[in-house]
C-alpha cells in the first residue's frame, strides 16, 4: 500500500472515530445543560446534515 493511501485511510479513520465520539457524547452533555429530548434531536439532526453537506 502506497504512503499517501495508508494516510487518507488512517485519516479518514479518526474522522470517523472523532465524528461517532461526539454523536455519542453530545447527547448527554446537552442534557446536563437541561436541554429536552426535542432540542437535542435537533442540535443532532443539524450537525449531522452540516457535515455531510461541508465535508
Amino acid at each position: 500500500m502506497h504512503r499517501t493511501t495508508y494516510e487518507l485511510s488512517v485519516s479518514k479513520s479518526l474522522r470517523s472515530f472523532i465524528f461517532i465520539t461526539l454523536a455519542v457524547s453530545s447527547p448527554f452533555y446537552l442534557s446536563s445543560l437541561g436541554y429536552n429530548s426535542i432540542e437535542i434531536g435537533i442540535a443532532l439532526f443539524v450537525s449531522m446534515i452540516s457535515s455531510t453537506l461541508f465535508v
